[in-house]
């Protein structure tokens, strides 16, 4: 019960009660939420310190999180199955999420790793899958765990950013990521 509250005051800045949880929101208080909620947008990375082609993809995201100014946006890295923060994906505003047990990523399905979710309002407060406005491959450089292309063709999360702002659906809504299975990282 500490972990949970101490992992909110570091997450959001504020102290939640012991025992707060995600998972203990009716739908009847999600929905209350989703309805109340900001218009701003939240990106979620999921990254493994031991999955080679997350380490590869830190340098790309550092980039999207500096050049993301246009909308009011919140950046969290969730570190899937990891036991300690990795100073490598500590990306200037943006805040990292220790996802010991892998919980965030199987409430996010976020089941390989590098993946990305951007989400319409804050996905901590109250996971609500319909609010997801893309969830998948930052881009289409990794073909397959050590192969990649020269370059990048497909830039999926920059674009789905750029239908964000001027309001509309993110094309394509969804892509499959390319990586490290979360499962295998289980302890």
């Amino acid at each position: 019960m500490f972990r949970a509250a101490g992992f909110l005051f570091f997450l959001i800045g504020i102290p939640a009660s012991a025992g707060w949880k995600i998972s203990h929101f009716t739908i009847r208080e999600c929905k209350r939420l989703a309805m109340n909620s900001d218009t701003g947008w939240t990106v979620v990375f999921a990254l493994n310190s031991t999955c080679p082609l997350s380490r590869q993809y830190a340098p790309e995201i550092k980039r999207i999180v500096s050049l993301s100014s246009r909308l009011h946006i919140r950046f969290h890295v969730v570190q899937v199955n990891d036991t300690s923060h990795d100073s490598l994906f500590s990306f200037r505003n943006s805040r990292i999420a220790l996802d010991e047990q892998g919980n965030l990523a199987d409430r996010f399905h976020l089941n390989i790793v590098p993946a990305v979710m951007l989400y319409r309002g804050d996905p901590f407060a109250c996971f609500r899958p319909e609010r997801v406005w893309y969830q998948g491959a930052i881009d289409n450089w990794a073909i397959s765990l050590g192969k990649h292309r020269l370059q990048v063709t497909e830039p999926y999360l920059l674009r789905a950013l750029d239908a964000a702002e001027h309001g509309k659906p993110a094309e394509p809504a969804f892509t499959r990521a390319v990586g490290c299975y979360t499962e295998t990282f289980r302890h």
